[in-house]
């Protein structure tokens, strides 16, 4: 039995250094060698469920130009029962530290992992209502009603420095991984349209009442709790990371509150009215300014993958790959979002994957995955795009690192 164990382990390193295969969750923490050092890395996620790459060009050029016939065209590609979602998901790496504790003398492995890890992170979503597009894609009639609740965008940027352990169990056969993060709030963005904000539209023009809130700014501190598993085994591998819970409490909010009552009122003195507080005769109009305090929520993450070797004669095998990603809740949640893809190493120390996903707003995607393991240096490359290729793509993903091994 311990020869059987010695020989599974032995062969692990192997299995795993062939797959470009990162979940990011602490049970990624290294068992074998010495320290490793990240290097500044990057990882940027930006998509919606509509707008591709040639409409947001059409869309700064409608800024510098502003026309209502592109206006229509741009509105008229996004569904009007859905509304429009775009989100935005960022993090710059500064820096990762992680170092092993002790060694197993069964498996050669060590006895335990903890490393740290820093980055800067920004998350944020806008949602705009299906009556806001009905509007734009239809004009606005008599006996119409437009709701503009449910219309919002909400950002977050904080720097998050992770506390991070990793314990191998069962003979190294499973590692376990947990982490604690301290979080630091820099900037907070809340928008929102209030319920019950909504015009009704007859012959003499605009009536109904409005409430706007508009916060920005502040500091806070937050949390965030994650857990890991992953099995080193030579053939089917499993890896999964859970963070449940995270938050970030906000002070110091510019808060501003817009409401109105229109009767018999113009679209563009309701405009002016959120904008600039204008009174008019038809709109009555109030703002009231102050600080304020809110609490962000992180989405509840959850990723599942697992590879499978085919082994092709004398040659590295080819691992079918699968990963599922979820992300619930909080500041830009994405939903579930699935992908099948192939790993093979091409040459010596050099791993290509690609994948095909699906889900999320921007749907179906594809992407490449390039992992680099030499004799001191690993990191990876990985580019996906979803709904479309180059700038006709609802959404697109870079993420980057490398580390030093000592």
């Amino acid at each position: 039995m311990r020869r059987a164990f010695l020989w599974l382990l032995f062969w692990t390193p192997v299995a795993l250094a062939q797959v470009p295969f990162h979940l990011g969750g602490p049970a990624d923490l290294s068992l074998e060698g010495g320290w490793r050092l990240g290097l500044p890395g990057l990882a940027l996620s930006v998509e919606n469920n509509a707008l591709t790459g040639f409409d947001l060009v059409n869309i700064a050029a409608l800024l510098r130009d502003p026309k209502p016939t592109d206006l229509l065209l741009v509105a008229a590609r996004i569904p009007a029962e859905e509304g429009s979602t775009a989100l935005l998901q960022g993090g710059v790496r500064g820096l990762a530290v992680s170092f092993p504790l002790g060694q197993d003398p069964l498996t050669g492995l060590a006895s335990g992992a903890v490393g740290l890890d820093y980055r800067l992170q920004a998350l944020g979503s806008v949602r705009v209502s299906p009556g806001l597009i009905s509007l734009a894609q239809e004009g606005f009639g008599p006996g119409d009603v437009l709701l503009l609740e449910g219309t919002q965008a909400e950002g977050l940027l904080f720097h998050r420095m992770a506390l991070q352990g990793a314990l191998p169990i069962l003979d190294g056969l499973l590692v376990v991984g947990a982490e604690v993060a301290l979080l630091y709030g820099v900037g907070g963005a809340y928008l929102t349209f209030q319920q019950g904000s909504a015009l009704s539209y007859d012959n003499q023009g605009l009536d109904g009442q409005v409430s706007l809130l508009w916060e920005r700014g502040g500091h806070g501190l937050g949390f965030q709790v994650g857990f890991g598993l992953r099995t080193q085994l030579p053939t089917v591998g499993f890896s999964v990371y859970l963070r449940p819970w995270g938050r970030v409490w906000f002070r110091g909010l510019e808060r501003t509150a817009v409401s109105l009552t229109a009767q018999d009122a113009t679209a563009l003195e309701v405009l002016e009215c959120l904008r600039d507080g204008q009174v008019s005769s038809t709109v009555n109009c109030a703002v009231v300014s102050g600080q304020g305090e809110r609490v962000f929520h992180l989405p509840f993450e959850l990723g599942i993958g697992g590879f499978y070797p085919i082994f092709l004669g004398d040659g590295p095998p080819l691992y079918l790959t699968a990963r599922a990603d979820a992300q619930l809740g909080g500041v830009g949640p994405a939903g579930w979002r699935y992908s099948l893809g192939a790993s093979y190493p091409l040459f010596p120390g050099l791993n290509t994957a690609v994948e095909v996903s699906f889900g999320g707003p921007a749907g179906l995607g594809a992407g490449l995955t390039l992992g680099w393991n030499l004799e001191a240096v690993e990191g990876y490359l990985r580019l996906v795009q979803r709904g479309g290729v180059l700038l006709g793509a609802k959404g697109a993903q870079l993420e980057m690192g490398t580390a030093y091994r000592f």
